[in-house]
């Protein structure tokens, strides 16, 4: 499901669910936030290669879809505006161990947004660890940073997240979140479509 259809039946779910039922349809992890509008209108300023008239209707197809509330779409591009986008590895990159992060339509997760890179940052497992999985996130080297809690993170340098967490990537402020808990940021009275409350 795209970004801002996932933010908008999250909301509608929230408002018609109990926070344990809203928790058991929801189970990953989440961010939550706003992405600030930008100059260049959301495009993404830079070309990995030569576009085919078949991949231009594709783009044409999918810009449409995004477009359409009501259609369902697994492409995780997220506009100016609220957002919830889940952390979860989608099909549009060949990084099978890593949920990718930035700028680019081949992200699982594209901010198309000015203050993002390319490819901003990433999120994976740490299959190190013993017992329950740990999540990481790791800046790329991109231009403008990643921050964990108000900390910018090294580059390179993986960083343990949990739900509760603040992330920055560029300049689009997020939560980290899981189902129970995107459920009481959704039903918060200071929460409101447009809101740019996290």
């Amino acid at each position: 499901m795209g970004a801002m259809n996932l933010f908008e039946k999250s909301l509608e779910d929230a408002g018609q669910m109990s926070r344990e039922a809203f928790g058991s349809r929801y189970r990953g992890l989440y961010l939550k936030g706003f992405v600030p509008e930008t100059d260049d209108e959301g495009e993404p300023g830079f070309f990995t290669g030569v576009i085919s008239e078949k991949s231009l209707k594709r783009m044409l197809e999918e810009a449409r879809a995004l477009d359409d509330p009501g259609t369902k779409t697994d492409k995780p591009v997220v506009f100016p505006g609220p957002f919830v986008v889940e952390i979860a590895k989608h099909e549009v990159n060949s990084w099978a161990s890593w949920v990718s992060v930035g700028r680019a339509e081949n992200n699982d997760i594209a901010f198309l947004h000015s203050s993002i890179s390319k490819l901003h940052a990433r999120f994976h497992v740490d299959e190190e660890s013993e017992g329950p999985r740990v999540l990481l996130v790791t800046d790329m080297g991109s231009k403008l940073g990643t921050s964990l809690n108000g900390k910018l993170l090294e580059r390179s340098r993986a960083e343990v997240i949990s739900p509760g967490d603040s992330l920055r990537f560029g300049e689009i402020d997020s939560l980290v979140l899981d189902g129970p808990n995107l459920y009481d940021r959704l039903v918060t009275p200071s929460f409101a479509r447009g809101s740019t409350t996290l």
